[in-house]
């Protein structure tokens, strides 16, 4: 880990004032208030400056990321999560494929942080979510393998917990629907790979098709009807999927397609 990049988040982190949501008492306390906005804006400056020397483009996502996580602990900051971030997902589809074991945490990492960032921008409240996925899609060599299924799957599961979100929350109906029209595309997306990788590797197809059910059976509400009317079958051939498999496949694998099959009959009583 560079020291210099290390030494300079970590100081923007330990600097600011005041905190987000702090007393405002003590907001108008602070005496040097903006000397720290203008020292926490030079810190993330330099950050980027430093991070955008960086030959790996692993290490700058990873980098970015963490920067946008400082940023979003400040008031002062929200603005520069945004551009940390953007920055971030511009880099994905540079990733080589020797670091393919590393894109699934980059991803994971990326949805956290994007997850509290207060993006404005009218009518695209979810744009730092498909541009993700873009990214995801110019990135060569991912389509065909199974790391791209596995983030795939996580995608959904990420979407359909946030379009989950109570009904008092700032989500309305038009930014439930571009959810829903994100989820679509990552679904159709999951389906393809998950076809193609039956032709090469039957027992990884088998394991991501029950990741996928298990996904499907957290974001699905099964209750009175509530479900669409494909996904329960849809399941049920995934189900029909892992059993045909099943005899390529670890014990391992056969409990856990067993307690899956428990939980989605429980769920669907």
């Amino acid at each position: 880990m560079n020291p210099s990049i290390l030494y300079w988040t970590s100081v923007a982190y330990n600097y600011y004032s005041p905190p987000l949501q702090q007393h405002p008492a003590h907001h108008n306390a602070a005496p040097n208030e903006n000397n720290n906005k203008i020292f926490i804006h030079e810190c993330f400056e330099i950050s980027r400056c430093i991070i955008s020397s960086i030959s790996e483009k692993t290490y700058q996502i990873q980098l970015l990321t963490r920067c946008a996580a400082v940023a979003l602990r400040s008031d002062y900051t929200l603005s520069k999560a945004e551009i940390l971030v953007k920055s971030a997902i511009s880099l994905i589809p540079c990733v080589s494929q020797k670091y393919q074991r590393n894109l699934f945490q980059l991803v994971a990492n990326l949805l956290g942080v994007i997850r509290h960032i207060p993006v404005a921008r009218a009518g695209r409240p979810f744009y730092l979510y498909e541009g993700l996925l873009n990214a995801l899609s110019r990135c060569e060599w991912v389509k065909g393998e199974a790391i791209f299924l596995q983030i795939s799957i996580a995608f959904l599961g990420y979407i359909g917990i946030l379009a989950q979100a109570p009904p008092n929350t700032d989500i309305c109906e038009n930014k439930y629907t571009e959810l829903r029209n994100i989820a679509n595309v990552i679904f159709s997306i999951s389906v393809s790979e998950l076809t193609h990788l039956g032709k090469v590797d039957i027992a990884k197809q088998s394991e991501l098709a029950l990741e996928l059910i298990d996904q499907l059976m957290i974001i699905t509400d099964f209750r009175c009807g509530k479900s669409p009317c494909w996904a329960q079958s849809f399941i049920l051939n995934l189900f029909s999927l892992c059993k045909r498999n099943a005899t390529h496949c670890s014990k391992h694998y056969t409990i856990w397609l067993e307690n899956s099959l428990d939980e989605f009959s429980r769920m669907t009583a």
